[in-house]
């Protein structure tokens, strides 16, 4: 069994798409790397489509259901490891994973945040009526795993997971969060420097150091996003570098 299994979640192929699957093949030559996705009409090479899987999930919102690509991916696998790793098309990795993770390596659940009502009552997805989209019996164990990318979860983790995941239109990180959390899984956050580099809203990031960045869009992409942050919150727009 392999120790590490990268999942490489995408929505369509492009330039940035491919730069980023390359890097982290080229850093992470000994891992398994499977390109993952739902529904698309063009893929990368080798990949999985999980839209060829039975679902009892609603996937209609990729960007909302986007969890369920691991879960039916993990249901359907044809390969097992020791753990897996969530990335994205806009996660740039440019150093081994097992340096980046190397604190947190032999945990069952790794992520950047975890959050819960305790510890983060005002998370936009702990309003009343995102919980109850919850069934009634997994609201006490409502948490959120910020951001999806860059979470580090074991074999037995997964399978445990699976056990306890809601079959509800859940938005992707509560839903995720509420299993680990009802699995009683014990997670451990990120240490600081990669906290600095995997981020859950839109930041400028230095590229520079090897690293896992996240997110990492095209240039255009980024800075709308930032131009609508800027609106929204008021902060000021801060351009990236060509």
């Amino acid at each position: 069994m392999k120790d590490i299994c990268i999942l490489y979640h995408y929505h369509r192929v492009d330039d940035l798409t491919l730069q980023h699957l390359n890097l982290i093949k080229e850093h992470n030559p000994d891992a398994i790397v499977i390109s993952v996705t739902n529904d698309i009409p063009e893929y990368l090479p080798d990949s999985v489509d999980v839209r060829n899987f039975s679902s009892v999930w609603n996937t209609s919102n990729k960007w909302h259901s986007i969890d369920t690509t691991f879960y039916l991916w993990f249901l359907n696998r044809e390969i097992s490891a020791r753990r897996y790793l969530i990335m994205e098309y806009d996660c740039r990795c440019t150093l081994p994973i097992k340096d980046a993770y190397a604190e947190v390596w032999d945990a069952s659940v790794s992520c950047r945040s975890f959050y819960t009502p305790q510890n983060k009552p005002n998370w936009a997805w702990f309003k009343k009526k995102n919980l109850n989209q919850l069934p009634r019996r997994d609201r006490p164990y409502a948490a959120g795993v910020v951001p999806y990318a860059g979470t580090l979860i074991s074999h037995d983790a997964a399978e445990r997971i699976l056990d306890c995941i809601s079959k509800n239109d859940v938005f992707c990180e509560l839903r995720l969060g509420t299993a680990i959390n009802k699995a009683g899984l014990n997670v451990v956050t990120f240490p600081n420097r990669l906290k600095e580099t995997i981020y859950a809203t839109t930041t400028e990031l230095d590229l520079t150091k090897p690293g896992i960045y996240h997110p990492v869009k095209a240039k255009p992409v980024f800075e709308e996003k930032l131009r609508k942050k800027q609106s929204k919150y008021g902060t000021p727009v801060r351009k990236i570098n060509d």
